[in-house]
This record gives structure tokens, C-alpha cells and sequence, in this order.
């Protein structure tokens, strides 16, 4: 009864200590807790490295050049990589050459269901991996650092990034799970985060220059269509969705203008987007819809062949840009600098436009400010005509 009382008043107290959102982080905290020392005794296993790398589809498109570097370092080790399931065919696809073994994870499971999370967490304990590699710059308490603290590694590398997905509380604890933290240059674009985490961890000079994808000649889609541009409506967040009926709009004067084929492009969960825009188009043997009809290989293939992207803030971007493709997206301003816009070195072919509030305050604030600029600055400020004219710079040449 004493025990059920100092139970009753400790999480009482820890209401108050704290509140709403830090509560229920708290107690996510305590149950990791009891998990992780439910896991059996580490036993690592001599020559294993696991790399967690969890986050979104354009994160691991711009990681995934350092697979090559990690594997020349580690000869000899297996290596497994942890990674989001979203993106599963992309690295199946083109990266199997450097990962022995791939695990996926749910993310909505993992952080909701308890059991899933324990399979998962007991899975990296009972692999007995030797040492662990977390590339992420923002980590996340609850996810990339449970599963770096689950393996129970000898060595387990981290970056000592940003404290952008977690309270102070949380980064403290965080630390206590990782034997190295390495330190980069924060204001960077992600693909150089990378960069200069490696560099840092390996001594020495990494040879990866840009994101790359190589993909035999294709030219599936071009043959069907003769010359094309790919509009991409969807993204993760409402804040990043630039109005279908400006897409619409854009389209059909593009279609008109140059006499090209529209494609309309996404995943699974905006095909809903793409029948809005091809219903009310008003060429219709200029248009096809092609939403959550791809793979993201086949995705891939599609904005290769295309002669321009138009897309919001989202993961074909960094398709385009690793593709080398000519682009136009369509940005709210978020993060600025550190997924867009693409640096020159990286590419000349990714146009970013922004709101023009979303300028004034860059103008008055600087990039450094900017870098973790979280504000919903209205996307639909850019104008229809500002994109048609972006796009006119790139497609002069197939003009009627």
C-alpha cells in the first residue's frame, strides 16, 4: 500500500514538474527504461556494425552516397542498417551492394505499440553488434537513440546536432547513450552534415561530392509520352502544399504554351490530389495520372526522363537533384538552408521559390536565423505567374 501511495504522489508531482507534452514524454522515457532493462545482457559479436538511420525518404537520398565510404572503412564487418520502411524499395533497390542485412521499421508502430517496440529493441539487443553508427542530426530520444542505446554496443557513434526533436531533459539523456558524439558544422546543408560527420569520424577526407542517384538509361516514360514535366503536388505537412489549383494552372499553360504531356506524380495517400488536378484539366489528352502508381524507383525513372519537376518541398526534390534533373519547388521557408535551397556546388538545376513575407524576413534576419525557422509562412503567396516564369527560364527551348 506504501508503494502504490509513493506511486500515486510521484506522478502527481511529476504533473506539475512536467507539464502536458513533457508528461507524456516522461513517462515514454520511464517505460524505454523498464525495456531496455528487459533486454537480455549484451554479447556483442566481433566485426557487426548497425547503422540507424530512421528518418524520411529526401534525409536517406542524402545520406546514402556515405553506404560506399562506411563499407570501404568496415571491410570485413557485416553491416546492417535500420531504416524507415518508407523507403525500403529505394534502398533495396540501389544499395544492396553495401548492407548485409536491412531491418525496417514501422515508425507509427514503434512509437505507439509497446509490443513492437520491445520485438524491435529486443531484435538489436539479441544481433550483438559490436559497434553503432546514428547519422542524425536532429535525433530523436525515442527513436534513433533507444535503438542506438538497445544494441548495447561497445562503440556507439552519434552527431552532437541540434536539439530540434527533443527538450533539454531529453538531449541530457540522450548523451548517456552514446560513447562518441561528434561535432559539425551546424548551418549546413544536409548532405555536408553528412559530410563532415564522416570526415570527423574517419580521420580523413571522404570522396562523396554530391547526392547521387545512377539509374540505367530508362527511357520508358519518354517513349510513351515524347517530352514531359512532372507536377508533384503532395508533401508531409499542409503548411508545405502550394494550391492544386495553381497547379492545375501552371499545367495547363505549360501543356498550351510548349505543347509537352503533364504527368501528375505522388505516393499512395494523394491520389486523391492527382484525380483533383486531371478531372479539372482542361486538355485531356495532355494530361495522365500516375499518383501512387510508382514505386519509388519507378518514381525515380519517371522524373529522370522528364525534361522539368514541379514539386513541393517533399522527396522528389532530392530525386531531381540527385538525378540531375531541372526543378522548380515550391518552399515555405522552413529550415532554410539545410534541405533547401540546393547549394551551387551541389546543383544549378534546383530553382527555389519562396513566399515573398518569407524573403522580407530572411532579408531582415539572415540565413543563421533562419536555419531552424520552424514558422508556417503561407506557401501560397507565390504567385501562379512567378512559377510560370520560372519555369519559362528552363523551358525556352521547346517553346512552339
Amino acid at each position: 500500500m506504501e508503494n502504490l501511495v509513493k506511486k500515486i504522489l510521484s506522478s502527481i508531482l511529476n504533473k506539475f514538474r512536467y507539464p502536458g507534452k513533457q508528461f507524456k514524454f516522461l513517462k515514454m522515457f520511464q517505460s524505454d527504461v523498464k525495456l531496455l532493462s528487459e533486454l537480455p545482457d549484451p554479447a556483442p559479436q566481433l566485426r557487426t556494425l548497425l547503422i540507424v538511420k530512421t528518418d524520411d525518404i529526401g534525409d536517406y537520398i542524402l545520406f546514402r552516397d556515405f553506404l560506399r565510404v562506411i563499407r570501404e572503412h568496415y571491410k570485413g564487418y557485416k553491416i546492417t542498417l535500420i531504416g524507415n520502411r518508407v523507403w525500403r524499395t529505394l534502398a533495396e533497390g540501389l544499395d544492396k551492394e553495401y548492407i548485409d542485412n536491412f531491418i525496417w521499421l514501422n515508425k507509427p508502430d514503434f512509437m505507439k505499440n509497446k509490443e513492437y517496440r520491445f520485438e524491435i529493441l529486443k531484435q538489436i539487443r539479441s544481433s550483438g553488434f559490436e559497434e553503432v553508427i546514428c547519422p542524425s542530426y536532429s535525433r530523436n530520444l525515442f527513436l534513433e537513440d533507444v535503438i542506438s542505446a538497445a544494441a548495447g554496443a561497445k562503440r556507439t557513434v552519434g552527431i552532437d546536432g541540434n536539439s530540434k526533436n527533443t527538450f533539454q531533459w531529453q538531449d541530457q539523456q540522450s548523451r548517456k547513450y552514446y560513447s562518441e558524439l561528434i561535432k559539425v558544422e551546424s548551418g549546413q546543408f544536409e548532405f555536408f552534415l553528412n559530410k563532415d560527420f564522416f570526415e570527423a569520424m574517419f580521420r580523413k577526407g571522404v570522396d562523396c561530392y554530391k547526392p547521387t542517384i545512377a539509374l540505367k538509361p530508362w527511357n520508358a516514360f519518354k517513349k510513351r509520352f515524347g517530352n514531359y514535366i512532372v507536377l508533384f503536388p503532395g508533401a508531409s505537412v499542409k503548411s508545405k502544399k502550394w494550391n492544386l489549383q495553381y497547379f492545375k494552372e501552371v499545367g495547363e499553360f505549360l501543356a498550351k504554351t510548349y505543347d509537352l504531356h503533364i504527368i501528375v506524380a505522388g505516393g499512395p495517400y494523394e491520389i486523391l490530389l492527382g484525380d483533383q488536378i486531371c478531372s479539372h484539366f482542361k486538355y485531356k489528352n495532355k494530361i495522365t495520372d500516375m499518383t501512387g502508381k510508382t514505386s519509388l524507383m519507378q518514381l525515380c525513372e519517371l522524373i529522370q526522363d522528364s525534361i522539368l519537376l514541379i514539386t513541393n518541398d517533399t522527396c522528389s526534390i532530392h530525386m531531381a537533384g540527385a538525378l540531375n534533373v531541372d526543378a522548380i519547388v515550391l518552399a515555405n521557408g522552413n529550415n532554410y538552408g539545410r534541405f533547401l535551397p540546393y547549394p551551387e556546388e551541389i546543383s544549378t538545376k534546383i530553382k527555389t521559390i519562396y513566399p515573398n513575407s518569407f524573403i522580407k524576413k530572411l532579408q531582415s534576419y539572415g540565413t543563421a536565423k533562419m536555419y531552424n525557422w520552424k514558422e508556417k509562412t503561407d506557401i501560397n503567396e507565390i504567385s501562379i505567374t512567378t512559377v510560370e516564369k520560372a519555369a519559362e527560364a528552363i523551358l525556352y527551348k521547346y517553346r512552339k
